[in-house]
Order: structure tokens, then sequence, then C-alpha cells
């Protein structure tokens, strides 16, 4: 059984399958490779398939098989460490640089919100709320620079 903290990444086999688009993986197990990304944890993994899917099942196969290996395993509380720290504080950083330089002092809420987060998946899922608001403020083609931006670093 797989802790439901842990963090996989695709491997270099991994991400040539991906890329290539081969059949040598099954539908289900195609899904779950896709899902796979440094970030999620099995349980977000789990959440996005649903029950109907052994997504720790899946996820096993596809480690016994090199498709994906261990990236991290954040503390109890979901806190990353190590470079996933490195990369949260750099993330959360930047979105507060951002919506401050946007909004100024109109921007203080998305900031608290912003400080409130504490996993890499809770910045991701306010990231997606701040581009959606640059957008309404500031228009699409700022929203997707920061979008853009964003997901280069995630």
């Amino acid at each position: 059984m797989l802790p439901d903290n842990l963090i996989f990444e695709k491997t270099d086999f991994g991400r040539a399958e991906m890329s290539r688009r081969g059949h040598d993986l099954s539908h289900g197990s195609r899904r779950v490779l896709i899902l796979v990304d440094g970030v999620r944890r099995v349980t977000d993994i789990k959440a996005a398939l649903g029950p109907t899917v052994d997504a720790v099942a899946t996820l096993e196969v596809l480690q016994a098989q090199q498709y994906i290996a261990v990236h991290a395993a954040p503390d109890a509380n979901g806190v990353p460490s190590g470079h996933d720290l490195e990369k949260f504080t750099r993330v959360q950083a930047y979105l507060t640089d951002f919506v401050n330089g946007l909004f100024g002092s109109d921007g203080q809420e998305l900031v608290q919100e912003i400080s409130r987060c504490t996993t890499v998946p809770q910045l991701r899922a306010y990231g997606d709320v701040c581009v959606d608001t640059v957008a309404s403020f500031a228009g699409k083609k700022k929203a997707d620079e920061f979008a853009k931006q964003l997901r280069a670093m995630l």
C-alpha cells in the first residue's frame, strides 16, 4: 500500500511513452500516467480517478515497470520539503509579487489567500483562481502570459 502523501514523477521512460503515444500501456494505466506530474500526491490521483479505478495498484505497476519513480514524500501534513519546499516558496513568492504588482493594495485579499496555501497543489489551484482574476481585471493577453509563467514554474 502506498502512502497517500507520496508524490511520483515520470521517468525518462515514462515521458518517452507519453510523447510517442505508444500502445504499451492500457488505457487505464495511461490515464494514471498522465496524472503523474511530480506535484500530485497519491491521494490527489485517487480523487481525480474516482472509486472505480484502483489507482494505487496502477501506480505500483507503473513504478515496477519504471514508468514512474518517487519524487517526494511531503510530511504528514502535506507540507513540501527539500526541492519541493524551494519550488513551493518560489511559486508562492511569484504569485504574491505578481498580485501586488498588478493590483496593489486592492489585491490584499488575494495575497492573503496565497499566503494561506501550504502545499504545491493548493498553490496550483489558487493560481487558476488568480489567472481568472487577472483575465477579468487586465485582459486575456495578460492572463495568458501569467498562466504560461505559472505553468512553467509548477
